[in-house]
């Protein structure tokens, strides 16, 4: 290399040097705001299920405000009587309103370390989302927290992959909760899918099927096609009574259909 080009390369990279210091900052921040979002999400889905009561066939939404009331009443429901309690409901509904919940959330934090003092709070949430039913764990998406924060979140059982959200804006509510219901689909497409994969690509897919279709990366979206590649492809799928012919990637995760057309 002569010294001519090694000064204009050396000039290039003082140039870019102060470009690419600002990409680099503006990335930690962001990994900063991922950490946070998701911590803050795993408290509103452990504060849901102490406190909340949640059902699959009512709306979240209304377990939701039922812990923030909790939460912000300083009551456990054992003695208030129940206009009491009411009074306190809406009260606290003006004072935490559900797109503000900052200060019911530091509340629950505090309470949280309160009951356990030496523990971390992030490790803490893994704790307790042990305790959390699969079907809460799916339709709020804590595996995508986890994932961020780097600790472990059980696996969804098979079934459960049918089921999606009923209002698909709740498949993007991360990091605030979703507001209606999870939709079981009669999708044994799927389950025959889910069924032949292995232990290991099975965590893999569940994974994979809590991010957006474009949160993935090139590499993860070839891994998922490369699953469903091998299914289509089988002995088994061939010999099927209605063979899948087709798979779709949307926001309801990954559907397979037949020749006709029909969710199978």
């Amino acid at each position: 290399m002569s010294r001519a080009l090694k000064r204009k390369i050396d000039r290039l990279k003082a140039d870019a040097a102060p470009v690419f210091a600002a990409r680099m900052a503006n990335y930690r921040r962001w990994k900063e705001e991922q950490a946070s979002d998701a911590r803050r999400h795993l408290l509103r889905v452990v504060a849901v299920f102490r406190f909340g009561e949640p059902k699959p066939n009512e709306p979240l939404r209304l377990a939701y405000e039922r812990a923030i009331a909790l939460i912000g009443s300083d009551d456990e429901g054992n003695d208030a009587a129940p206009i009491e309690k009411e009074a306190a409901f809406f009260a606290v509904r003006w004072a935490f309103p559900r797109d503000d919940d900052d200060v019911a959330l530091e509340k629950f934090e505090n309470m949280l370390k309160e009951e356990h003092p030496a523990g971390d709070i992030t490790l803490l949430c893994e704790q307790l989302i042990r305790e959390i039913p699969a079907w809460l764990l799916l339709f709020c998406r804590v595996r995508r927290s986890a994932e961020i924060l780097g600790i472990q979140c059980p696996p969804p059982p098979v079934d459960l992959f049918v089921a999606a959200p009923e209002n698909p804006k709740d498949a993007s509510a991360w990091p605030r909760l979703p507001t209606g219901v999870l939709k079981f689909e009669a999708r044994t497409g799927l389950i025959a899918f889910l069924s032949a994969l292995s232990e290991a690509e099975l965590e893999a897919f569940a994974v994979l099927v809590s991010k957006s279709k474009s949160d993935c990366t090139r590499r993860e979206s070839k891994f998922m096609w490369d699953l469903v590649d091998c299914f289509l492809l089988s002995k088994e799928n061939a010999e099927s009574d209605t063979p899948i012919t087709k798979a779709v990637w949307s926001s309801k995760g990954v559907s397979f259909l037949s020749d006709e057309g029909r969710g199978s």
